[in-house]
């Protein structure tokens, strides 16, 4: 939507705050918290935002959006995010019992797998690219 389409790093935390008014239906949370994801400009601020307030954020969203929010952290593409999403994720899916968010394994795996991907990409292409420059 037009309200979550930014790219300025100053609007980020107001709008993941944004998620959680009263003037917002229950479907239009999602939008305010992974829109900010999605700038490169931005979803930097907007992970580290939304890492200090995930567990209000997946308490607030509804179970068939909370079980996305391992995407957030897939186009990162560092071996930071990767050890975060196992830290952060991994207890959503084999913690106690009340911990756990059903259908997150399958999201997890998948953006895990995409970091993974992204990491051994770059890995290649550095290492053509200082080839190049090095000629």
């Amino acid at each position: 939507s037009a309200l979550t389409a930014f790219s300025d790093p100053k609007l980020v935390e107001p709008m993941i705050s944004y998620a959680f008014s009263d003037a917002l239906r229950d479907n239009e949370r999602d939008s305010f918290i992974f829109a900010p994801n999605r700038s490169h400009r931005t979803r930097d601020f907007a992970w580290t935002t939304i890492k200090k307030r995930l567990g209000e954020i997946r308490n607030m969203l509804p179970a068939q959006s909370a079980k996305y929010l391992p995407y957030l952290l897939s186009s990162h593409c560092s071996e930071e995010a990767l050890k975060e999403l196992t830290t952060i994720f991994k207890p959503w899916v084999d913690g106690p019992e009340e911990n756990r968010v059903e259908g997150v394994d399958r999201h997890l795996s998948a953006t895990e797998n995409r970091l993974k991907r992204c990491l051994a990409l770059r890995e290649k292409n550095q290492l053509a690219l200082s080839k190049m420059v090095h000629q």
